[in-house]
């Protein structure tokens, strides 16, 4: 390469066309042009001398390549070219004179380079080349560009296939086969494989590229990851060899050829599924571009494992779900967009259809009875937005318009894919019933004890009867002709009350009536009529106004219960049913004939007891008569044996005046009897008369024992009485507290055996007056406890008893007791006494 020689300077003054002139001939300008290109050219240029070694370059080559003018004398393109490179080019310029194309180039930092090469001989008149002209152009970012825009082009087609096979392919092995072909193909892995956890959490092949049996049966069940691992990363291994980790799998490495592995998990939904295996047959580096691909061919195979796992649990589920409810003893109802997509056959009953079909596509609403419609939409809403809602009751409408009442459980869950609620509807149209009924006789049985005017509590229990379970109800006495009285007569609607009013009164019945109240008072045996016709109506009616009323009553089924107490029909109580739509069935007649038994069972107890008072009354004024006319002779006895005693009727011997003694004991003993009865006969009359005081306590006792010494002195009976405060009083009637002490005392002594022992205590709590008499008597056995307070009632009835009395004492004390606001209480042990307590309020 000979060096370059500066142009020699001008001479001053001369124009720059006597210059061009002193540069010689056509040729030279025509060198001097050409030089001045090459200097100034943007492009690289550089010029060969014939022999291939560079002779000069412009700056734009030097700053292209890197090397200085003295760096490149001598040496030749094959610098930067490459020998076999440069031989190629010199190959074809020798051919045909020129040469274009693009070359692998290596600056001299050691940067690769793509230029875009021109090169053509510079021949001299003979033919023969003078030099070599190589003009070069860096297309290295555009070449990288288009290889970039190529790459990204072939990654969005093999996922556009990816995509495509996951929408359309049938099987998950079809999709499989696609990924494995993508990713030898845009990978440029030499082999592939995909493996998934199997259902005892070991990975399994599922799918592979070249192989082999003993290969894969030796490493299958290998990963890096476990299967609950939160966060699986890409593990890529450039060489095998060089990675203590696969130590234990290198002889099977080496014998199947692979050198380079990648393991691309598969993760979809949060979930680890499987990985990804792309192999190498020499050590290899996987580029991050290529990793991008082959995590997003992963994605989509684990997107389509995890979905078409979804779909395969989804049809299983469904397909359980639907064997479970299928044979759900209750109603289950699916309901997806307000339609209802899927019923049970118990939902079909439920609603009274005979086929599904009949109610698929239908709005859930048209199901609900319209006094729910709010609470129904309210529910979905709150389980839409997340919220949970309790089992609730409601009334669904059957296919025939009847209602039902049920009770509802609803959840939202997933069907066929879609957002669906789940309703689950128990029919508690009984059980309702039931309740009712028993609510109802629950306030029938309390009406029917709070009075004993039965006629009354008839007419609340027929205006309790409507609308709870019907819509009319009448109730009918037998009077004394043969006919019957209706006493009562309820509608559920306000606007019959005059109509309600025209029923009532007497009637004649209808002999040998086919039906109604007359054939169930007749046999003693409820009827039911499921459906009625104005047939019925025209044959029951006695005259032409009841058949008026009864049509107007618009009865369309009816239940006639008769009124039976004591096996005697006294009457017979009808509900029937109109505007409902409900009719009457033999379901119905139990709480029917219960509401009948008990109201029979007031009237016939209130009669009873009107009866009894009645015949009590009597029995107290018999008593009263009784009583004052015994009285009478007595206190004749009494006064003439006196008189016979003290000597005014002549002289009387010692016998004599013993026996009129026992004479007088006898007057006085029946004269006490006749007081019982006399007063037993006040307190059953409600004639007893109270003079309520503050009575010391103390004082009471003390006068009391004065009377009864003598009595326990005759006995010899011990006696003691244990003292309290002077100052407490209690209120009471002081005649009346002193006869009740008498009476607890005089039967402690009568029951007491000579030489046993009396106590008499008190004492005062907050509000009340505690005095206990207590004897060491024979005791009253336990089941006797109660019955001793009853009147006339004694232990014994004996002929043999040692004790005499009416049996009123107890009972009489216990009721000026009570009368005084206090009580009367006894505790006892058979042979060792007893303990008689008689309360009284504090003062």
């Amino acid at each position: 390469m000979q060096p370059r020689h500066a142009a020699a300077p001008a001479a001053p003054g001369s124009t720059r066309l006597e210059r061009r002139r002193a540069q010689g001939s056509a040729a030279e300008l025509a060198l001097a042009l050409y030089r001045a290109i090459f200097v100034k050219s943007t492009e690289a240029i550089a010029i060969i001398d014939p022999d291939g070694s560079y002779l000069e370059q412009n700056a734009a080559h030097a700053e292209l390549l890197g090397y200085s003018d003295d760096e490149l004398r001598d040496a030749t393109p094959a610098i930067h070219l490459g020998d076999e490179q440069f031989a190629l080019i010199a190959e074809e310029i020798a051919a045909t004179g020129t040469a274009r194309r693009e070359c692998q180039s290596r600056a001299k930092d050691g940067r690769e380079l793509i230029i875009e090469l021109s090169a053509f001989a510079v021949n001299d008149a003979s033919g023969e080349p003078v030099c070599y002209v190589g003009i070069k152009r860096d297309v290295t970012e555009q070449r990288h560009a288009a290889a970039e825009l190529r790459q990204k082009f072939d990654e969005l087609q093999a996922v556009h296939r990816m995509t495509d096979a996951v929408t359309h392919a049938a099987a998950l092995e079809e999709i499989y086969d696609v990924a494995l072909d993508e990713l030898q193909h845009t990978v440029h892995a030499s082999r592939a494989s995909i493996l998934l956890y199997d259902n005892d959490g070991v990975m399994r092949f599922k799918a592979w590229r070249g192989l082999s049996d003993e290969y894969r049966r030796a490493v299958e069940g290998h990963s890096p990851w476990a299967p609950d691992d939160p966060d699986p990363q890409p593990v890529l291994i450039a060489d095998v060899q060089a990675d203590p980790h696969l130590t234990s799998l290198l002889p099977v490495l080496a014998a199947e050829g692979i050198r380079a592995v990648g393991f691309i998990p598969l993760v979809a939904a949060g979930r680890l599924h499987g990985k990804f295996m792309i192999y190498f047959d020499a050590p290899h580096v996987v580029h991050p571009a290529e990793l991008r691909l082959a995590q997003s061919i992963a994605g989509h195979i684990a997107f389509a494992i995890a979905r078409r796992r979804s779909d395969t649990a989804l049809r299983e589920s469904e397909e359980r779900y639907r064997r479970l409810v299928e044979h759900s003893p209750a109603a289950v109802l699916v309901h997806s967009g307000g339609n209802v997509v899927f019923v049970n056959p118990e939902a079909v009953n439920l609603l009274g259809a005979t086929d599904p079909a009949q109610i698929l596509g239908r709005p859930m609403l048209e199901f609900v009875h319209r006094e729910y419609h709010a609470v129904v939409i309210e529910r979905v809403r709150q389980i839409s937005s997340g919220g949970s809602v309790p089992r609730i009751e409601e009334k669904f409408v059957r296919l025939d318009g009847t209602p039902i009442d049920v009770e509802v459980a609803t959840i939202e869950f997933s069907f066929q894919g879609k957002p669906a609620i789940q309703v689950v509807a128990s029919d508690i149209t009984e059980r309702r019933r039931t309740e009712q009924g028993q609510r109802l006789l629950a306030e029938a049985g309390a009406l029917l004890n709070s009075s004993l005017d039965y006629e009354e509590t008839l007419r609340s229990i027929t205006r309790l009867a409507v609308p709870a379970i019907a819509d009319w109800c009448l109730v009918d006495l037998n009077d004394e002709q043969g006919g019957f009285t209706r006493i009562a007569a309820s509608s559920a609607d306000a606007a019959d009350a005059d109509l309600a009013r025209r029923l009532l009164g007497k009637y004649a019945a209808v002999p040998n009536d086919a039906a109604g109240v007359w054939r169930a008072a007749r046999l003693g045996r409820s009827e039911v009529m499921t459906e009625v016709d104005d047939a019925v109506f025209a044959a029951v009616a006695p005259d032409a106004a009841h058949l008026e009323m009864a049509r107007a009553m618009g009865l369309r089924s009816y239940i006639c219960a008769p009124l039976t107490a004591r096996d005697r029909t006294i009457g017979v109580i009808t509900f029937g049913l109109g505007t409902s739509a409900r009719r009457f069935t033999a379901a119905d007649l139990p709480l029917a004939e219960e509401l009948a038994r008990r109201a029979a069972l007031a009237v016939d107890n209130a009669r009873l007891y009107r009866e009894a008072h009645e015949a009590n009354r009597a029995k107290s004024q018999f008593l009263t008569t009784m009583s004052h006319e015994l009285r009478t002779p007595l206190n004749a006895i009494g006064g003439y044996t006196e008189l016979i005693e003290l000597g005014l009727r002549g002289p009387v011997t010692p016998e004599q005046l013993e026996d009129l003694g026992r004479i007088q004991r006898s007057q006085k003993h029946l004269l006490g009897l006749i007081d019982d009865l006399l007063n037993f006969a006040r307190i059953e009359t409600g004639h007893l008369e109270l003079k309520l005081d503050d009575v010391s306590v103390e004082e009471e006792l003390a006068a009391v024992q004065s009377l009864i010494e003598p009595l326990m002195m005759a006995k010899h009976i011990r006696y003691s009485q244990r003292h309290g405060e002077r100052s407490v009083r209690c209120r009471a009637d002081r005649d009346r507290m002193r006869q009740v002490l008498l009476n607890l005392l005089s039967n402690a002594v009568k029951f007491t055996a000579s030489g046993g022992e009396i106590a008499l205590a008190w004492e005062a709590r907050e509000g009340t007056v505690d005095i206990r008499v207590r004897d060491t008597g024979t005791g009253i056995p336990v089941h006797k406890l109660d019955i001793i307070f009853e009147p006339f009632v004694q232990l014994t009835n004996s002929l043999t008893r040692v004790t005499e009395g009416t049996g009123l004492g107890l009972s009489i004390s216990r009721e000026l007791a009570r009368a005084m606001n206090g009580d009367v209480t006894v505790v006892s042990q058979l042979g060792q006494g007893s303990t008689f307590t008689f309360t009284l309020p504090r003062a």
